[in-house]
């Protein structure tokens, strides 16, 4: 889909056809923000029966993503679950939960950048995790930014503070059910675009897909891309 979705988006917006999807991925989180049916024959139905909608679309260095941007220890996680998606034939919230773990007993570390939202002044951090998202869910059905909206023109950010180990486990069921956005680690905002600038390169995953550069600019295109979802009653 995120290749499908990269290849819309370089249609002109008059001519550009109106994207379906079928839930077969591994996480299947564009479906969760869209409302489309986990049941595969009743997602086909929809090329039928649904609507068209517009939802907003992300742009990362070039790279359009209709769900997710995230960098950290997410990009660790998303790496991890590709191996074990072919290796142990996962796939759910149970392909990313156990890739989650194996990274937080193996390879639990913060990172330091500059961080800078909508233009504004850039400010140094050290954070675990900074995800920007269009959708409420990622990694299968974790509740990272609980409140976001596909279709508002924002970004919602999650951006949580450098953990231990202990402090990252006892806070993990908090942030599979949405319940961590009020934690004083946790900082919730929303936003057009967001800038992370490393000294080095930083991992960062994007809809799925494992990035490695030194600088991400990321932007909102609002109501960029045409999807069919089920009717509104």
């Amino acid at each position: 889909m995120h290749e499908v979705l990269n290849g819309l988006m370089r249609i002109a917006a008059p001519q550009r056809p109106a994207l379906a999807i079928l839930p077969t991925g591994s996480g299947n989180d564009t479906c969760r923000t869209f409302g489309i049916p986990f049941d595969l024959a009743q997602a086909a139905a929809l090329l039928g029966t649904g609507e068209r909608r517009r939802f907003d679309c992300g742009e990362c260095n070039g790279t359009f993503f209709n769900n997710s941007f995230a960098t950290g220890l997410d990009a660790r996680v998303t790496a991890k679950a590709v191996e074990y998606k072919v290796t142990k034939q996962r796939d759910g919230m149970w392909l990313y939960l156990t890739s989650l773990m194996h990274v937080l007993f193996r390879d639990l570390e913060p990172f330091e950048a500059r961080v800078s939202f909508d233009g504004g002044e850039s400010t140094p951090t050290k954070a675990l995790i900074i995800a920007v998202t269009n959708g409420a869910t990622y990694g299968g059905g974790f509740r990272i930014n609980p409140e976001a909206v596909p279709d508002d023109g924002l970004f919602d950010v999650c951006d949580i503070d450098a953990l231990g180990l202990a402090e990252a486990l006892w806070r993990l069921p908090f942030v599979i059910t949405g319940h961590h956005t009020r934690m004083s680690v946790v900082h919730m905002s929303r936003h057009e675009s967001v800038t992370i600038e490393g000294d080095t390169p930083l991992p960062a995953q994007i809809d799925g897909e494992v990035l490695l550069e030194p600088r991400y600019e990321v932007r909102i295109l609002p109501s960029a891309i045409e999807c069919i979802v089920p009717r509104r009653s």
